[in-house]
């Protein structure tokens, strides 16, 4: 049985005195939360964004560093064939061009020291390719010579034997000397060709590769020495002083 006696809906609660005091948040302090929730989402996201860039970083480390174990395979693989079949332009382009890009003072002097006795055996042939492909050699011996003087100055590592710098030292006495060029090279190709290969070793720091040099492996005036220094140093310090600065004719 239903009863009819007073009110059976249930009627809205109003609270006559204001909302509660656990609701009641001043504006200060609902946009001092707001702010921080805004900062902590921001922190968060540089978070992310700082080990999304270690790990592309790691990647690519990782991924250079197995690109370079590659190539070095690959320049001794073709050293062996060529120490094997013989010796070619090609075969050197491609050995000088592999050094160029994996090449590191420490891990590959052995390398550079192999290549710089191939091109010295080939010296005669050398003057030739350099004026059957002018532009190429332009771009090739520059950064051979330099990696030939990068190994000169850079310091034996502890434990590490030392690399015999005759070689190296032999192939920037002729690059850089311009009577290695003159009998083969027309005055224009041969400033052109000069300049290439200053211009190069400038930018690379070559003159203070060669202060060092000279600090390190050069006696004083007074001082008593049983070794005399290198004669190949010379070409190194003044060859450069004697390229004429006017344009060719």
């Amino acid at each position: 049985m239903w009863s009819f006696e007073g009110d059976y809906r249930r009627k809205p609660q109003q609270r006559l005195g204001g909302a509660s005091k656990t609701r009641n948040i001043e504006r200060s302090d609902l946009l001092s939360q707001l702010k921080a929730d805004r900062d902590e989402r921001e922190s968060q996201r540089r978070r992310e964004a700082a080990a999304l860039t270690l790990q592309a970083w790691a990647r690519g480390v990782l991924s250079l560093r197995r690109t370079k174990l590659n190539l070095r395979h690959q320049f001794d693989s073709h050293l062996a064939l060529v120490r094997a079949q013989g010796i070619s332009e090609a075969s050197v382009i491609r050995l000088i061009a592999l050094l160029i890009r994996i090449f590191h003072p420490r891990e590959d002097s052995d390398r550079l020291l192999a290549t710089c006795q191939l091109v010295l055996r080939e010296q005669k042939q050398l003057v030739h390719w350099v004026c059957d492909s002018c532009d190429r050699w332009m771009y090739l011996l520059p950064r051979l010579a330099n990696m030939a003087l990068l190994v000169i100055t850079h310091p034996v590592q502890g434990g590490s034997t030392a690399v015999s710098h005759a070689a190296p030292l032999r192939l920037l006495e002729i690059v850089l000397a311009p009577d290695s060029w003159s009998t083969k090279l027309p005055p224009s190709h041969q400033h052109l060709f000069l300049a290439a290969v200053y211009s190069h070793l400038i930018n690379k720091g070559y003159y203070h590769q060669i202060v060092q040099l000279l600090i390190t492996r050069v006696p004083e005036v007074y001082e008593a020495s049983e070794d005399p220094p290198p004669p190949s140093l010379t070409p190194c310090s003044t060859s450069s002083s004697s390229l004429s600065p006017s344009p060719p004719p």
